[in-house]
């Protein structure tokens, strides 16, 4: 039979509120977990937890103000840039030796992951005192042998500079975080008008290098001024097994309308329950949300349709409609389906291979779906 025309209107309002809704109701969750750096495992040796965000606790010393963490694939090269990174910082009002944080990165199923701690306390007087030095010594040294022989040009010297101050400096953060990006302005210039300058004696040189020396402390006195962090220690946890997960295979029982044909002022359509499958397009935590709630559908609908002639508008071969299409998981057991429907009008008295006019046309649906497993496993 014809479905009534408020169908469709009515269909459409009621997916355009799951749609709005439905974002609130998939939200991330937090799962707390337990690191015990002594043994290097979470949760008492168990696998992490796949597909959520966590929350890292873990005990600490009372001096550890900051802690940053990187995420690599089990067995993977550290040097590269991680996966994933997140950091830590004590509030002032905090006295307890633990840390809590949080992890927003959900890791895949049947993998393995590398973590590493990067733990970190605050430098006393005397060690920024020595610090100083230090960079200042690097500096005279590097102006008495490098620029003093007028060798590479001064975007090399200043190239030269800042690698050795972040290299010297790849240990230390500031509370803002990272303690050293650049060189400013006034030192290039300084820099530029030194290489581009001749000096008669070299007493004018030296000076002109003196006056380089106290410029670079100037550049870095207000950054070694302010309180500086120092990595205290570091530990890593290795190859760390996450949960065993299967691949779902969705079994969903529903209610759709098919475009027959026509247009506004004669439409024809009609209305019938289904049944079908889902296979998910991602299963990867790290797949945007979208890909993870949306699967490709297959399967047939239960009843034959009617046109608004009365004829009957069936599938080819198995006298049943077929129906593909996309469907958007938006609520857990729920999901709205729209595609296209294989359809034929068969001719009188041929056999189930005698094909009539056989279409493709749009439908709609809602559906409410089971997730089997069926042993189905994958490694992400």
């Amino acid at each position: 039979m014809n479905l009534s025309r408020n169908y469709f209107s009515q269909l459409g309002v009621a997916t355009l509120a799951i749609l709005l809704i439905s974002p609130t109701l998939l939200h991330a969750q937090y799962e707390a977990v337990e690191l015990d750096p002594e043994v290097g495992w979470f949760n008492n040796g168990q696998a992490l937890p796949t597909g959520k965000q966590l929350i890292i606790s873990a005990p600490t010393e009372a001096k550890t103000v900051y802690a940053e963490l990187g995420v690599w694939r089990g067995g993977t090269d550290h040097g590269k840039a991680p996966l994933y990174s997140t950091t830590w910082r004590r509030s002032v009002a905090d006295q307890t030796p633990r840390l809590r944080m949080l992890f927003n990165y959900s890791l895949n199923g049947n993998s393995e992951y590398d973590f590493r701690f990067d733990l970190f306390r605050y430098l006393t007087a005397e060690e920024v005192s020595n610090l100083r030095q230090t960079l200042y010594s690097q500096f005279n040294a590097y102006l008495e042998s490098v620029v003093a022989s007028d060798k590479g040009g001064a975007r090399q010297w200043e190239s030269d500079l800042e690698k050795m101050v972040a290299i010297r400096m790849a240990d230390y953060r500031s509370p803002a975080g990272s303690l050293f990006d650049e060189f400013g302005p006034a030192l290039r210039r300084a820099l530029s008008a030194y290489s581009k300058g001749s000096a008669d004696t070299l007493l004018t040189d030296q000076k002109r290098r003196n006056q380089l020396a106290r410029l670079l402390q100037e550049e870095l006195s207000p950054l070694l001024d302010q309180p500086i962090q120092v990595k205290s220690s570091s530990f890593e946890v290795n190859q760390y097994r996450t949960e065993t997960t299967r691949n779902p295979l969705g079994v969903s029982v529903g209610y759709g309308g098919v475009y027959l044909s026509g247009t506004s002022d004669n439409l024809s359509y009609d209305s019938a329950p289904f049944i079908g499958v889902s296979f998910p397009i991602s299963n990867r935590a790290q797949s945007p949300a979208i890909f993870r709630h949306t699967a490709f559908c297959v399967g047939a609908f239960v009843n034959n349709f009617q046109d608004n002639q009365g004829r009957e508008i069936t599938g080819p071969v198995f006298k049943r409609p077929y129906f593909a299409g996309l469907g958007y998981q938006a609520f857990r057991f729920v999901r709205i389906q729209a595609g296209v429907t294989a359809l034929e009008e068969r001719t009188s008295g041929g056999s189930a291979f005698d094909f009539g006019n056989v279409r493709l046309q749009p439908y709609i649906g809602l559906s409410a779906e089971l997730e089997l497993w069926l042993g189905l496993h994958s490694r992400n």
